[in-house]
Formats: C-alpha cells, structure tokens, sequence
C-alpha cells in the first residue's frame, strides 16, 4: 500500500504519517511484498542515489514475493537497500486497541512471541550494496537514521513553483462599504433626527 508516491514533499509527508492507524490491514509482514512495490516506485527514477530504507523484524509471513527475490529485483534495478531490524526478541506486549462498552477505543495489552529474522535483512542488504542495522529503542533507530543520512547525500536541484491567491479585496470592499455608510449617515440620517 503506497500512501504517498516518492516526493520531495515533507510536509505532505508528514501529515500523511500522522493519519495512518495501525490495524487497518491483516496482521502479518509481506516483507518481499513490499520491497518489490518500493523497487516498482523507484525504477524509472532518474535520481543518483536510489535507496530503500526497510524497517522491520525480518519475519515474512504474509505475502506473495519472496524477500530475497525482492532484494534481487532492487539489485538488478541498482537500488541499495538499507534494512533495520527493529524490536527485541522474546516475549513482548502489543497493543491491541478495542472498543470500549461506551464506544471508545481501548487498547490493552497483549503478551506476543515475537521472532526476528536478522539474517533475511543482511542477505538482502548485502545483495542490494546497502548495509544492515539492528535497532531496539527509539534512541538507535534515531542514530541508523543518521547514519544513513550521512552516507547517502544527494544535490538536488528542484524548481518551486508558489502560487499566492490575494484575498484582501473582499474585506477591503467591505470595510470601504462600512465606510461609505458611516459618512452617508453622519452627514445626512444621523444630523435630521433630533
């Protein structure tokens, strides 16, 4: 699922972010799935540097493409993938959100066994020339981001084009009318009534 084709956009990015819920798809990971619809987003780009940053737990359990069959497609198609695998291993809580009896939404907790697959993630970083981090909290992932930031700068030069709507003249006729109509009644209603 693409919620917002590749775009230099961040802030049609970000507030794309902040409407996304949890829970709307099956549950499951189709990791090849979607590094092969990420390739297919990314293959006619003509940019210099052409990355896939993947952020999972390395475990495919849905889907139809294999993970590796994916890495081999952004390989063929010279897109370096970076994989994260992200959580810890073992027993873990995850929310889960319900309805309440009055409607609202409640999110309990539930005990999951949760099984990461780092050796998927290196094999297709390192098929891809792109390179495998493993992060457990938000501060690591904070500095994975970093990291590949350093390594992945591009120049990009970008024509922006700003369109202004002037939106005075309504408000301006307006107050110019409540003008007009203090004066007329000042000098003519106002000055017969005694």
């Amino acid at each position: 699922l693409t919620l917002v084709p590749p775009t230099l956009d961040y802030g049609l990015l970000l507030r794309e972010l902040r409407k996304v819920e949890t829970g709307k798809l099956k549950d499951g990971t189709g990791i090849g799935d979607g590094l092969a619809l990420a390739v297919s987003r990314l293959r006619n780009s003509k940019s210099k540097s052409r990355i896939i940053i993947l952020l999972t737990d390395g475990e495919n359990n849905v889907g139809q493409v294999d993970p590796l069959t994916a890495g081999d497609l952004a390989a063929g198609y010279e897109i370096k993938v970076y994989t994260i695998a992200i959580g810890k291993e073992g027993r873990v809580k995850m929310p889960i959100k319900q309805r309440g009896i009055f409607g609202n939404e409640v999110t309990t907790y539930q005990w999951y066994d949760n099984q990461l697959n780092p050796e998927l993630l290196q094999k297709i970083a390192s098929s891809t020339d792109g390179k495998f981090y493993r992060a457990e909290d938000e501060s690591a992932l904070s500095k994975v981001f970093s990291d590949i930031d350093r390594l992945e700068k591009t120049e990009i030069q970008m024509s922006e084009k700003v369109q202004f709507d002037e939106d005075f003249a309504k408000p301006l006729v307006f107050a110019l009318f409540l003008l007009v109509l203090e004066y007329v009644l000042s000098r003519f209603w106002w000055r017969v009534l005694p």
